[in-house]
């Protein structure tokens, strides 16, 4: 609660300047308009320091709940895998969806999609890529998933933090994609207790999307099923690898 009150209250402050600032004149009025022309960029500026402020404010919170940081060294031959797998299960699922035509029918999803492909290629990765997969796994799995683990068993935190984090995302379509995806995160966070686990997966995840789907023509060539189901083989195979294998 928090983390929304404080990343709220940093887009709704921003609106009130953007309206307050519409009607001033003089110098304001330049700056009104310098916002207006990039106000996309100033969008995910707002929405990322916005994240960033909610996540901060919980941090503490943050460090009691979760075990550890980082990936020992004995894991860290991993990070390939891990970052392939993001990718890996975001493809295939975002090709099931096209497929499936359950993007094209989603109203709400679109909107959110023009928005978010308005931001130049750079800035969205750097906000949908690193900021938004720290402050978003940051409450799902550091705060969420520990807490529903201590208090209700594994299975339910599982199940339960990966259903509030599709809920988050605000509509149909991210919704059954947040909660697929959250499965895979919080069985691998429960699998390697360290948290740059679920970052590396979310952030491979979000760029992998970002990147193709914000080239019309590329994401037009992808939009196969032999691809999604190649895409799929690959993501249940590096999954099982990742999860049941030992160290010696």
């Amino acid at each position: 609660l928090i983390y929304y009150a404080v990343n709220s209250f940093g887009i709704i402050l921003f609106a009130y300047f953007m309206r307050w600032i519409s009607v001033q004149s003089g110098s304001w009025s330049v700056l009104a308009e310098i916002l207006r022309k990039y106000s996309s960029m100033v969008s995910g500026i707002v929405n990322g320091l916005s994240m960033l402020l909610g996540a901060g404010a919980v941090t503490v919170f943050f460090l009691k709940e979760t075990p550890r940081i980082l990936l020992p060294d004995s894991h860290k031959k991993d990070i390939p895998l891990l970052l392939l797998l993001g990718a890996s299960s975001a493809l295939c699922l975002n090709i099931l969806f096209g497929l499936l035509h359950i993007t094209a029918s989603s109203e709400a999803y679109s909107e959110v999609a023009d928005r978010q492909f308005a931001l130049p290629l750079w800035a969205g990765i750097v906000l949908y890529g690193l900021i938004s997969p720290v402050a978003e796994e940051i409450v799902f799995r550091g705060l969420v998933y520990n807490r529903l683990c201590r208090q209700f068993g594994l299975p339910f935190a599982i199940i339960g933090s990966s259903f509030l984090f599709g809920i988050y995302h605000g509509n149909a379509v991210q919704a059954l994609y947040g909660f697929i995806l959250g499965l895979l995160i919080a069985v691998l966070y429960e699998k390697y207790a360290s948290f740059v686990v679920p970052v590396l997966l979310h952030g491979a995840a979000n760029i992998c999307v970002y990147v193709i789907t914000s080239d019309i023509s590329l994401s037009k060539e992808l939009m196969t099923s032999q691809l999604c189901v190649a895409g799929g083989v690959l993501t249940v195979c590096l999954f099982l690898l990742l999860v049941f294998h030992k160290e010696k």
